[in-house]
Protein backbone atom coordinates (compact mmCIF):
# COMPACT_ATOMS: atom_id res chain seq x y z
CA UNK A 1 0.00 0.00 0.00
CA UNK A 2 1.15 3.37 -0.86
CA UNK A 3 2.26 6.02 1.73
CA UNK A 4 0.04 8.05 0.27
CA UNK A 5 -3.43 5.55 0.94
CA UNK A 6 -2.08 4.45 4.24
CA UNK A 7 -2.15 8.04 5.42
CA UNK A 8 -6.01 8.60 3.94
CA UNK A 9 -6.70 5.91 5.76
CA UNK A 10 -5.58 6.47 9.12
CA UNK A 11 -7.52 9.86 8.49
CA UNK A 12 -10.70 8.52 7.51
CA UNK A 13 -10.30 5.83 10.56
CA UNK A 14 -9.80 8.30 13.09
CA UNK A 15 -12.54 11.13 11.90
CA UNK A 16 -15.15 8.21 11.51
CA UNK A 17 -14.15 6.75 14.77
CA UNK A 18 -14.45 10.35 16.84
CA UNK A 19 -17.57 11.36 18.11
CA UNK A 20 -17.49 14.94 17.90
CA UNK A 21 -16.84 14.73 14.10
CA UNK A 22 -19.80 11.84 13.77
CA UNK A 23 -22.13 14.40 15.65
CA UNK A 24 -21.93 17.18 13.25
CA UNK A 25 -21.33 15.13 9.98
CA UNK A 26 -22.70 11.40 10.39
CA UNK A 27 -21.01 8.96 7.91
CA UNK A 28 -20.64 11.78 5.16
CA UNK A 29 -17.29 11.52 4.68
CA UNK A 30 -16.35 10.94 1.32
CA UNK A 31 -13.43 10.39 -1.30
CA UNK A 32 -14.02 11.10 -4.77
CA UNK A 33 -17.47 11.42 -6.37
CA UNK A 34 -20.31 12.36 -4.23
CA UNK A 35 -23.26 10.42 -3.99
CA UNK A 36 -26.13 11.74 -5.91
CA UNK A 37 -28.72 13.91 -3.59
CA UNK A 38 -25.97 13.92 -0.81
CA UNK A 39 -26.75 15.67 2.40
CA UNK A 40 -25.28 18.63 3.89
CA UNK A 41 -22.67 18.98 5.97
CA UNK A 42 -19.96 16.66 4.55
CA UNK A 43 -16.42 16.10 4.46
CA UNK A 44 -14.82 15.05 1.69
CA UNK A 45 -10.74 14.84 0.58
CA UNK A 46 -9.35 16.96 -1.70
CA UNK A 47 -6.18 17.97 -2.81
CA UNK A 48 -2.44 15.63 -1.81
CA UNK A 49 0.71 16.94 -2.30
CA UNK A 50 4.11 15.30 -1.96
CA UNK A 51 7.48 16.52 -1.43
CA UNK A 52 10.46 14.52 -1.09
CA UNK A 53 12.01 14.62 2.00
CA UNK A 54 14.73 12.17 1.61
CA UNK A 55 17.75 12.10 3.82
CA UNK A 56 20.95 9.75 4.15
CA UNK A 57 19.42 6.39 3.92
CA UNK A 58 16.07 7.73 4.72
CA UNK A 59 12.73 7.65 2.31
CA UNK A 60 9.99 10.14 3.38
CA UNK A 61 7.64 12.03 1.75
CA UNK A 62 6.05 15.35 3.13
CA UNK A 63 2.58 15.24 2.70
CA UNK A 64 -0.02 18.38 2.29
CA UNK A 65 -3.45 17.27 2.26
CA UNK A 66 -6.82 19.13 1.94
CA UNK A 67 -10.17 18.67 3.24
CA UNK A 68 -13.19 20.53 2.16
CA UNK A 69 -15.84 21.11 4.71
CA UNK A 70 -19.26 21.97 2.68
CA UNK A 71 -22.08 23.14 4.73
CA UNK A 72 -25.82 24.34 4.27
CA UNK A 73 -26.45 26.03 7.53
CA UNK A 74 -29.22 28.62 7.14
CA UNK A 75 -27.26 30.08 10.09
CA UNK A 76 -24.38 30.89 7.43
CA UNK A 77 -20.84 29.76 8.61
CA UNK A 78 -21.46 28.55 12.35
CA UNK A 79 -21.96 24.73 11.49
CA UNK A 80 -19.01 24.82 8.83
CA UNK A 81 -16.90 26.29 12.15
CA UNK A 82 -17.83 23.69 14.29
CA UNK A 83 -17.33 21.25 12.40
CA UNK A 84 -13.72 22.25 11.57
CA UNK A 85 -12.84 23.03 15.08
CA UNK A 86 -14.11 19.33 15.76
CA UNK A 87 -11.55 17.68 13.05
CA UNK A 88 -8.70 19.96 14.39
CA UNK A 89 -9.25 18.17 17.59
CA UNK A 90 -9.25 15.01 16.03
CA UNK A 91 -6.47 14.89 13.87
CA UNK A 92 -4.02 17.73 15.08
CA UNK A 93 -0.87 16.83 16.45
CA UNK A 94 -1.78 12.73 16.41
CA UNK A 95 1.24 10.23 15.96
CA UNK A 96 0.02 8.48 12.88
CA UNK A 97 -0.05 4.67 12.58
CA UNK A 98 0.17 3.78 9.49
CA UNK A 99 -0.82 0.31 7.78
CA UNK A 100 2.35 1.06 5.26
CA UNK A 101 5.72 3.40 6.40
CA UNK A 102 6.48 5.38 9.46
CA UNK A 103 4.25 7.66 10.16
CA UNK A 104 4.94 10.68 12.49
CA UNK A 105 2.62 13.40 13.63
CA UNK A 106 0.23 14.68 11.26
CA UNK A 107 -1.04 18.30 11.75
CA UNK A 108 -3.55 20.90 11.12
CA UNK A 109 -1.97 23.78 9.50
CA UNK A 110 -4.33 25.74 8.59
CA UNK A 111 -8.72 26.44 8.35
CA UNK A 112 -10.07 28.83 6.07
CA UNK A 113 -14.11 29.62 5.81
CA UNK A 114 -15.58 31.01 2.80
CA UNK A 115 -18.65 31.19 1.30
CA UNK A 116 -19.72 29.77 -1.77
CA UNK A 117 -20.44 31.81 -4.59
CA UNK A 118 -23.94 30.61 -4.10
CA UNK A 119 -24.53 31.97 -0.76
CA UNK A 120 -26.57 28.92 0.81
CA UNK A 121 -23.21 27.34 0.85
CA UNK A 122 -20.34 27.95 3.18
CA UNK A 123 -16.97 25.92 2.53
CA UNK A 124 -14.45 25.44 4.62
CA UNK A 125 -10.97 24.39 3.60
CA UNK A 126 -8.52 22.78 5.99
CA UNK A 127 -4.93 22.12 5.08
CA UNK A 128 -3.07 18.88 7.47
CA UNK A 129 0.65 17.75 6.46
CA UNK A 130 2.49 14.98 8.16
CA UNK A 131 6.23 13.62 7.02
CA UNK A 132 5.85 9.69 6.07
CA UNK A 133 9.01 7.43 5.91
CA UNK A 134 9.03 4.83 3.62
CA UNK A 135 9.02 1.04 5.16
CA UNK A 136 12.10 -0.77 4.33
Amino acid sequence: MSTEFALQKFIFATLTADAAVTALVGDRIYDGKLPENHAYPYIRFGSHDLLSEDAEGITADGHTLQLDIWSDHPAGSEEAKKIGSAVKKALHETNTNLESGAGKRLFVTGRRYFPDKDPTYTHCVLTLSATVEEAD
